[in-house]
């Protein structure tokens, strides 16, 4: 068998397979996801789930002027915070997600805290804090100590 005959058998291996790939990877209806890192796992998990909302969150989050219907936004542009969030060893694990949010020309650190139970998932509070961890009192935000 020479040259030609090995490369016209091989190209053919080559396009069979890509064909074969193609089909089946391309009638999906969700992309591929591969999700080593905790902090991907914990993301696509809090997004994919139905979240519900506690009264305070809800005023928090009016009152820092945030839409709960962007809340999957929020989410993938947080960095979660493993030292302070409450997972093993727990019944309701608790999740700290940060994210920064400007607002009244003030660059807000946002912390959202989620809890997770066997059946729901559950935003429980939000945070504000300044870069160098002190409260940040605006005059927009002044409804939201009113919420705790």
């Amino acid at each position: 068998m020479n040259f030609i005959n090995r490369l016209y058998f091989f190209s053919f291996g080559i396009v069979l397979g890509v064909v074969i790939i193609m089909f089946s990877l391309g009638n999906r209806k969700e992309m591929l996801s591969f999700n080593y890192f905790p902090d991907k796992r914990v993301k696509s998990f809090l997004t994919q789930s139905e979240v519900f909302f506690t009264d305070k969150s809800i005023c928090k989050f009016n009152s820092i002027g945030l839409d709960t219907t962007l809340l999957n936004k929020y989410i993938m542009q947080s960095i979660i915070d493993f030292k302070s969030s409450q997972i093993r060893g727990f019944d309701n694990k608790k999740y700290y997600l940060s994210f920064h949010h400007k607002n009244d020309s003030i660059n807000t650190l946002i912390y959202l805290i989620f809890e997770k139970n066997e059946a729901f998932v559950k935003l429980v509070n939000l945070k504000l804090v300044k870069s160098k961890g002190q409260f940040v009192p605006t005059t927009s935000m002044l409804n939201f100590n009113q919420c705790d």
